[in-house]
């Protein structure tokens, strides 16, 4: 189902997207994953029928960049989202080397 069709308009303003979903206002921001990071796509192969059966899956695409959004609030660093990143850079400093 392409999403494109849900979405009434979309603007770049101050970095802010601003769209409608279903008639709801969307505020939005394009985030880049980290240097080293990629985000992948996968789907699976044959629906697993038995709890516990291994389960299939195959890439089927890659990105670098991901949109997100909040019901009219503008998106920040507050959103729980936006906050998992700084993690990535706090793990990175606890398992680099250290300089003494």
């Amino acid at each position: 189902m392409a999403v494109n069709r849900f979405v009434a308009k979309e603007t770049h303003i101050k970095l802010v997207l601003k769209a409608s979903f279903r008639g709801y206002p969307l505020e939005g921001k394009v985030i880049t994953l980290p240097s080293g990071y990629k985000g992948i796509v996968v789907q699976e192969s044959l629906k697993r029928q038995v709890e516990g059966v291994e389960r299939n899956v195959h890439l089927t695409h890659t990105f670098k960049s991901l949109t997100f959004w909040n019901w009219d609030r503008t998106p920040s660093r507050n959103d729980a989202f936006i906050a998992a990143f700084d993690w990535i850079d706090l793990a990175n400093a606890l398992h680099s080397p250290c300089d003494t």
